[in-house]
């Protein structure tokens, strides 16, 4: 459990912080919060879901005009283990309903 914790911790100061909806984050990312919204919600599953099954090395693709992009993204490898799988959705679910109060 002390490892787990840890390992939540390593990731979360890992994770680069980003603007979402207009608002900049504090520097510092929730562990599953994928989407950047400072909470862990179906919104991260939502997020991750295109990416899931791809490993690292796997080439961008993008389905017509509709703007959808998949293929390997870092930011969705929660554990940075090389591949976007149930590891990942794993983390999302351990902190469900965390969140940062703005």
């Amino acid at each position: 459990m002390k490892r787990l914790m840890i390992v939540t911790l390593v990731m979360l100061l890992m994770m680069p912080s980003v603007t979402f909806a207009g608002r900049k984050n504090f520097g510092y990312r929730l562990a599953g919060d994928v989407n950047g919204d400072c909470i862990v919600d179906i919104f991260d599953v939502g997020t991750l879901n295109p990416y899931y099954g791809n490993e690292r090395g796997t080439k961008t693709h993008e389905f017509g005009n509709t703007g959808f992009m998949t293929g390997y993204r870092g930011w969705a490898d929660l554990n940075k283990d090389g591949i976007i799988d149930s590891a990942d959705v794993a983390i999302i679910a351990e902190n469900w309903g965390m969140f940062i109060d703005r």
